[in-house]
């Protein structure tokens, strides 16, 4: 049984289950060249999948990730979405879009995010690891897997372009400040495996909802684990966007 840890990379995770991405349709958000995104598309592009479809701002930084898909194998369909995912509008258009072109969505991974100030971050990430949790729960009886991921700490990719840097040389005393450590750092390649384990590999259907980092479920902390405080935030999500999410 393979066994993955910090440093297996995004290609190994594919390879080891080629058979979870050969033929299948995955989205993948945040795919700009550079981006841990885009690793995670080209990674994929090993498996042989039918579609991937890749969401940014700008056509110009997908082309580079699309021509890599191709080298690895033209055959797949690899195809630019245009999305702001500041604007609700734009999102939806992204939607729409990726619904015309497929019957199917197998697989969405979501990579993108933005810096803003710290506590503000933390607060963000937490909510993506809540709202995990309870759209774990109320896909369960159609099947919808849901997990959330900690990629590690990763110096290349356009987010830390956000930070000056002396905010890059001071992260790990900012963490500190906020009661946690920064992690040893990692390349994108491996950054990107913990994603594809939970996207990939058939063992952890029966963690969904559950937070993965090094490619294994972790406990996470208390405030990011209460199922009351995942079922508001689900709520408040509906009323924000004023959408009713129907599972």
């Amino acid at each position: 049984m393979t066994q993955f840890g910090f440093h297996t990379t995004g290609q190994q995770v594919v390879e080891a289950f080629p058979e979870q991405a050969k033929g299948r349709t995955f989205a993948v958000t945040g795919a700009s060249e550079n981006g841990l995104g885009a690793t995670t598309a080209t990674s994929l592009a090993h498996g042989h999948p039918a579609a991937i479809f890749l969401l940014a701002r700008s056509e110009s930084k997908i082309t580079p990730v699309i021509q890599k898909i191709h080298a690895i194998d033209p055959s797949i369909k690899a195809v630019f979405v245009n999305v702001d995912l500041t604007d609700l509008d734009s999102i939806r258009a992204a939607a729409s879009a990726i619904q015309s072109q497929t019957s199917k969505l197998d697989v969405l991974i979501n990579n993108a995010g933005a810096y803003s100030p710290w506590e503000s971050y933390g607060q963000s990430k937490a909510a993506n690891i809540l709202f995990s949790l309870e759209l774990a729960k109320r896909g369960a009886a159609r099947g919808l897997l849901a997990f959330s991921v900690h990629p590690g700490s990763i110096y290349e990719t356009n987010l830390v372009a956000h930070l000056t840097q002396e905010q890059v040389q001071n992260i790990g005393e900012m963490a500190k400040s906020y009661g946690f450590e920064i992690d040893p750092r990692k390349t994108k390649e491996e950054g990107c495996a913990t994603s594809l384990v939970a996207a990939l590999d058939p063992r952890v259907e029966s963690q969904s909802g559950k937070y993965f980092v090094d490619c294994a479920v972790k406990q996470q902390k208390a405030w990011a684990a209460d199922p009351e405080d995942a079922a508001r935030l689900w709520t408040l999500s509906e009323e924000l966007v004023g959408q009713k999410f129907e599972l």
